[in-house]
């Protein structure tokens, strides 16, 4: 009988030991979740494509007065939340960073003569994306709603010169925001757009003009052109550029 309980019996403690030491390494790989900041925006400026819209004002081929009144301002709904918890505005920083899309050509490689050049990393790469850095012409405040929690809208404006072809563009909206509670800081970090127009390609339906001379229009689609719309703000500003003469060569 003991021939047969003796090996069972070793066997039995050789996976005893076996999971008690694998127990601690199991323990020290539990998931830890810690909190977590979330920031939502919504853009309203345009609902249907969801982005924020500036008109700038620059005069394009056959533009009427109705296309060219200036919109300065975009504004997005804001929402900041700990672990789902709305928390207090008064412990709230928000910071945003705005880059400009814009595009160029690049140049056929050059494989002959004294001076061979590589322009592409490959054949297709004939066109590429360029980001450029314009948060200081644009300022950011956020409105919050009463009662001090951290729900209200961000209010974005563009700050440079007026009628600057230069800015028409695809633009990036970045909103950091940073959260402290005695010496925790927590931060979150939310991505929008901002398609900035030198005209609107349908005309303001009504406008008002301030005491101080500033007129706020009424456009009904900016991005629309005869009732046909474009499917995205790089595909308007692309004809705005070609009509202007600044698209990339």
């Amino acid at each position: 009988m003991n021939k047969y309980i003796l090996p069972s019996a070793a066997a039995f403690l050789i996976l005893v030991i076996a999971v008690s030491s694998y127990t601690p390494a199991m323990a020290v790989s539990r998931v830890v979740v810690a909190p977590f900041l979330q920031v939502v925006t919504i853009p309203e400026d345009d609902q249907l494509r969801q982005t924020g819209v500036m008109i700038l004002g620059v005069p394009g081929p056959g533009t009427g007065v109705t296309q060219l009144y200036p919109k300065f301002l975009s504004q997005f709904k804001l929402v900041i939340t700990l672990n789902g918890v709305l928390v207090s505005n008064a412990a709230i920083d928000v910071y945003c960073n705005v880059a400009e899309k814009d595009k160029i050509i690049n140049p056929p490689d050059v494989t002959t003569g004294k001076t061979p050049s590589k322009n592409r990393q490959f054949p297709r790469e004939l066109m590429e994306t360029e980001i450029k850095d314009v948060a200081e012409f644009f300022v950011c405040k956020p409105r919050w709603k009463p009662g001090g929690l951290s729900v209200g809208v961000l209010d974005v404006y563009y700050t440079g010169a007026a009628a600057d072809p230069a800015f028409i563009a695809d633009h990036i909206l970045v909103v950091h925001v940073m959260y402290t509670v005695g010496r925790q800081v927590f931060w979150g970090t939310e991505i929008q757009d901002i398609c900035v127009l030198g005209w609107s390609f349908s005309p303001s339906l009504q406008h008002t003009t301030l005491a101080g001379g500033e007129v706020i229009p009424y456009y009904i689609d900016p991005l629309s052109l005869g009732g046909l719309a474009f499917p995205s703000c790089e595909s308007a500003v692309a004809y705005q550029l070609y009509l202007l003469a600044l698209q990339p060569t």
